[in-house]
């Protein structure tokens, strides 16, 4: 599992996304596995600064491009539309990479931070995930790979754009993904260690007769908890308090291009549903089914990594509430007073961390995230429709008096 984490890092540092080195361990002793270990790299700051001048560079390339490109169903908004997203798509990238630069220390102390909880699990015993976790990113990684080579083939085939337009038009938006994507690979990992946390206290619950619990308020028998037991529930509380520490910094490092990422892939998304739908409500208009193949395929492009993202957070908020019914429960079973004293600082220690997941502070990155963009979307679709029909009779109504 070292050596394919190493390979999806690989893909992150050409992208300007992996600004720290990420080194195997090879142990000596036989029977002990490979460790992983994240550094400092003195080659991430100059890399990114080398792609932020080349975005620069091509920007000023690329726009004549999209201005003077010739494509079916071209209009002033689609136009306008494309001329922004490129300019921001710009913008975008630039501050993304460097925040990866001035960040660097971060992501050496949040990578290796959860290396170390994990070998903390593994000295405790608990069950491990992450073979699934990474089953999982792998597939994740794999369909985002042919969603980009589906939009770059039916975009190629639809509109027979240049290589320049390419670069305004699907980099920034495979950009955006992509950050999405490797935020979606760290909260995986955080979350299979709160499911390892919860099911470690669920097995204790489970052995004070926790399943009687829950099928009835009353509670007949108590349970007296052994000093290697008592160990064992503060290790796991000291770790999952490291875990929600690890999370709010992983909050924090992630807020800005998450928040450029969404804004970028929201104007997009906008875009391609106009585009989806303005054979239909404006006239004069072509109706070509490889460029609805390719605006469909977009908009699957654009949702596929944020409700990824979506999800996995949601889960995480999930079980950090879990934990504090499981907790509840076993204190519930408890009679000794240490074992009582102790979970209830347990239980007032969930009770005063609140993890949230946002984007600069302006919008929580849940599931009610993607209802708002839809909402958003189709409110301003609309507004772009009657924009575009109010134009459109304008247009007619100047013929007819000119014929007149």
């Amino acid at each position: 599992m070292s050596w394919v984490m190493l390979l999806f890092f690989l893909l992150f540092k050409v992208i300007g996304l992996g600004t720290v080195s990420l080194r195997v361990n090879i142990s000596k002793n036989k029977g002990s596995g490979d460790t992983l270990s994240f550094r400092r790299s003195p080659f991430g700051m100059p890399y990114n600064l080398a792609l932020c001048c080349l975005v620069v560079v091509l920007d000023h390339i690329c726009l004549p491009a999209i201005y003077y490109s010739d494509y079916v169903n071209k209009t002033i908004i689609t136009m306008s539309i494309e001329i922004f997203q490129g300019i921001y798509g710009s913008l975008m990238i630039f501050i993304t990479l460097v925040c990866y630069c001035v960040n660097q220390s971060h992501v050496v102390r949040i990578g290796n931070y959860l290396i170390h909880v994990e070998e903390q699990l593994h000295r405790l015993h608990s069950p491990t995930h992450l073979h699934r976790v990474f089953w999982i990113l792998i597939i994740v990684y794999f369909c985002q790979l042919v969603l980009f080579i589906a939009v770059l083939v039916t975009e190629h085939l639809a509109f027979h754009a240049s290589p320049l337009v390419w670069l305004m038009d699907i980099g920034p938006s495979s950009f955006a993904s992509w950050i999405l994507i490797q935020y979606f690979s760290v909260i995986s990992l955080i979350d299979a260690n709160f499911t390892r946390i919860n099911n470690a206290i669920q097995n204790l619950c489970r052995s004070s007769h926790y399943d009687v619990y829950m099928k009835s308020l009353s509670q007949s028998r108590r349970l007296f908890v052994s000093s290697s037991t008592m160990e064992f529930l503060l290790q796991l509380r000291d770790i999952h308090n490291h875990l929600c520490d690890v999370s709010a910094e992983v909050s924090r490092f992630y807020s800005m291009p998450v928040l450029m990422s969404i804004s970028y892939m929201f104007f997009t998304l906008l875009y391609n549903s106009y585009y989806l739908l303005e054979p239909v409500i404006v006239e004069n208009t072509v109706l070509d089914v490889m460029s609805m193949v390719n605006t469909i395929l977009w908009v699957i492009y654009i949702i596929y990594p944020l409700s990824l993202l979506t999800n996995k957070i949601t889960s995480i908020v999930d079980k950090i509430q879990e934990t504090g019914i499981f907790v509840q429960a076993l204190l519930k079973c408890a009679i000794d007073p240490e074992t009582k004293s102790e979970l209830r600082e347990f239980s007032l220690q969930l009770l005063h961390r609140r993890i949230k997941f946002t984007a600069n502070g302006c919008f929580n990155l849940d599931n009610t995230l993607l209802q708002s963009i839809v909402s958003t979307v189709t409110t301003y679709l609309v507004i772009l429709i009657q924009f575009q029909m109010g134009s459109s009779c304008h247009t007619i109504s100047k013929c007819n008096c000119t014929e007149s």
